[in-house]
């Protein structure tokens, strides 16, 4: 951070660290049980939990954001709180839904 001056870190791919499918075929409907099962890969978790936190205690005013696209509870939520500490969600599945939508009402 201080070497390259960044204001802080994008972690992409998150949702792909987070379950142990990787996301891959989950239509993540917003059921808790999707966020909070067997399938949820926890060393994940506690590694992002523990870059937040670390980033957050050395450089308070940094930001980070997750790239998501599972829509899990608490991804920003401060770590002392339960949640993985981001500041911030890239939601790239919203984006892909509006392509979705204006491509469907595209004449044929």
């Amino acid at each position: 951070m201080e070497e390259y001056r960044f204001d802080g870190f994008r972690f992409d791919g998150v949702t792909s660290m987070m379950y142990h499918h990787h996301g891959i075929g989950s239509m993540f409907s917003g059921d808790y049980s999707e966020y909070f099962g067997l399938q949820v890969d926890e060393d994940s978790l506690v590694y992002l939990m523990t870059a937040n936190h670390v980033l957050h205690t050395l450089y308070p005013d940094c930001i980070t954001i997750a790239e998501d696209v599972s829509g899990m509870p608490a991804v920003c939520r401060s770590v002392a709180e339960g949640g993985l500490g981001f500041d911030y969600r890239l939601a790239m599945a919203i984006p892909d839904k509006w392509i979705q939508v204006r491509i469907s009402l595209l004449p044929i």
